[in-house]
């Protein structure tokens, strides 16, 4: 069940099925990878990459919802892939704004 915080975020991001960020943090290795090949194919729109407020959306979601300190390691796991994969798909020309990501990446493993 998700929280009311992750369906308000899930909202903004209505082009990403609600399944695929869902299965990002799952359980099962398959199940993660799969839903990492989808996620990166929306994320890899033109569409999506010209939006900065869907792109920090995503960012808050797989920060905040996946990699906070009490949610278990498969979780984390799925939140860092979202990030990297959230990278890659951006590229270089895309992806320079927000590169403080890699910032909250690394305070989320300290933790």
């Amino acid at each position: 069940m998700l929280a009311p915080s992750s369906k308000h975020l899930l909202n903004k991001l209505a082009e990403i099925p609600s399944d695929v960020l869902w299965n990002i943090g799952d359980e099962d290795l398959d199940t993660r990878i799969r839903a990492s090949n989808e996620l990166f194919n929306f994320v890899n729109m033109l569409e999506f990459k010209e939006s900065r407020q869907k792109i920090l959306t995503l960012i808050e979601y797989l920060v905040t919802d996946l990699m906070s300190p009490g949610q278990p390691h498969y979780r984390k796991k799925g939140g860092i892939v979202g990030l990297a994969v959230l990278t890659v798909a951006l590229n270089k020309r895309f992806a320079a704004p927000f590169l403080h990501v890699r910032n909250l990446t690394i305070t989320c493993l300290i933790e």
